[in-house]
């Protein structure tokens, strides 16, 4: 679990702007001492702002994805083994160092997976801990990678993966299923930038029919499992 607390009168904002500059529906204000759970936080600065989705909605308007001014917030993150992506806490893309990806040899972490445009090693194998168990696992992350581009392409907007491929223990650790996708390196869990999850998993839902397409207020899910199906998590 992620908490931030407001460490002054501040506001969550709808987009990366001065509140004075956004209308009424898009700055929820939030008064000194007042803490939220975050389910996902992507540490890319914005013009100094954080994009966060919380656990809950809130607001008139039920939005649970905001940017904050970091300078007005504190953030305690729970490090336990185990809390990590039940939390979906997103990890930078920040990698340097060179990894060996059974199949095709040496990557670096910030270099494109092989033949798309925005995905990284480092997303899919957080930052190079999670690597392919072999070739088969390493190929189902190419061709979900390319997935991920159309939807990145439509958006044109920054695309956060919160969950890409797991080894076991990681699975394990994340309490998923024992038959997850994610253990194929074919399952990622994402989160539009500035865009409901409900929103993305509508659009996906009307251009993918290979597999599986998950709903959640905090983030969207699909696969390549081969067959199309939908499913809600619990919210």
């Amino acid at each position: 679990m992620t908490t931030i607390t407001a460490k002054t009168d501040t506001s969550l904002k709808k987009f990366p702007k001065d509140s004075t500059e956004l209308s009424d529906d898009q700055v929820y204000i939030v008064r000194a001492g007042t803490s939220f759970t975050v389910k996902a936080i992507n540490p890319k600065l914005s013009k100094g702002h954080n994009y966060i989705t919380l656990d809950k909605p809130i607001g008139p308007n039920g939005y649970n994805s905001w940017y904050i001014w970091m300078p007005h917030w504190s953030v305690v993150e729970d490090t336990r083994a185990g809390a990590e992506e039940p939390t979906l806490l997103h990890w930078p893309n920040k990698g340097k160092e060179t990894m060996v990806i059974p199949g095709k040899g040496k990557r670096l972490g910030s270099d494109r997976i092989d033949g798309t445009q925005h995905f990284t090693w480092n997303e899919a194998t957080k930052n190079g801990t999670r690597i392919p168990a072999g070739p088969e696992t390493t190929n189902r992350i190419i061709a979900i990678a390319h997935v991920m581009d159309s939807i990145r392409n439509a958006y044109a907007e920054p695309v956060i993966i919160t969950s890409w491929y797991r080894t076991p223990e990681a699975n394990r650790q994340a309490g998923g299923a024992t038959q997850s996708r994610h253990l194929k390196g074919d399952a990622v869990d994402f989160i539009v930038e500035g865009v409901h999850p409900s929103e993305v998993f509508t659009y996906v839902n009307r251009i993918y029919r290979k597999g599986g397409i998950g709903n959640s207020n905090h983030f969207t899910h699909i696969d390549a499992r081969g067959y199309y199906c939908t499913w809600n998590y619990g919210q």
